[in-house]
């Protein structure tokens, strides 16, 4: 897990194969480094360390299990940084897959997080999900779907440099610049709206059902009665349902 390198006498420099595979001074391999991103993703760190260290047989410590995420996620941010730049600033054309499907599905939405030290108690993290499609993966009372050639993408930036960076990304790994068709599928705000029109001025958008439910249910007040009879035109004919709202609101 842990690959050894020479350090000559007096100095402080990494060796060259350390700084030409990517090696920290912790000297953290590349599967080591994978294994505790993964681990990171579901324990706190104090775990990541007992279980990196209980597989490895080597010491480790919280401090070095967070080093190496943040030494990680630095690595991610400065290819992000690379490509979008390479793109958009220098105009640079984007890397293709061999493939480029037929069908790519965007989907948007923004999570609040407690802060600590911060101005404000709470921030926005903006995620985004790229698919081509959705394969069924088990399950009876409750049917799970693995998404095909999934780009995920999070960030606390703007809108607009959300979209800039997921669109970058969608055009290296599903080559959505080229892709016939694309479907958005967001909550409908203004922020996530303009994003999408900006970033993928030809695609189809659609404000996923969880949403449009929520924003019957503040149109008509609350009311049960109401919601359950306009949640039902809306599905069954979205369309002749608008119409009908823009003709209640103009009189």
């Amino acid at each position: 897990a842990r690959v050894p390198g020479y350090r000559p006498t007096g100095r402080r420099r990494p060796h060259p194969l350390d700084h030409l595979m990517g090696f920290g001074k912790a000297e953290a391999s590349i599967g080591l480094r994978e294994a505790i991103c993964d681990l990171a993703l579901r324990l706190p760190y104090r775990q990541v360390a007992e279980v990196a260290s209980a597989h490895t047989g080597q010491l480790i410590s919280h401090q070095s299990a967070w080093r190496v995420l943040w030494a990680e996620g630095a690595r991610v941010r400065n290819e992000e940084g690379e490509l979008v730049e390479a793109i958009f600033a220098n105009g640079l054309a984007p890397e293709e897959p061999e493939t480029i499907p037929e069908l790519v599905v965007l989907e948007a939405d923004g999570t609040f997080l407690r802060s600590q030290g911060e101005t404000l108690d709470r921030f926005e993290v903006k995620t985004g999900v790229a698919y081509t499609g959705k394969v069924f993966a088990g399950g009876k009372a409750h049917k799970r779907w693995r998404l095909e050639n999934k780009h995920c993408y999070a960030t606390t930036a703007s809108s607009d440099a959300f979209g800039m960076s997921f669109a970058a990304g969608g055009f290296t790994r599903l080559g959505l610049h080229k892709v016939p068709n694309v479907l958005c599928a967001h909550d409908g705000l203004d922020s996530y709206g303009q994003t999408f029109a900006d970033w993928f001025p030809h695609a189809i958008h659609q404000i996923d059902h969880f949403h449009v439910a929520k924003r019957i249910w503040e149109l008509v007040g609350a009311d049960e009665t109401a919601f359950a009879r306009a949640r039902s035109a809306a599905f069954a004919d979205p369309a002749g349902f608008a119409v009908e709202l823009r003709r209640r609101r103009a009189v």
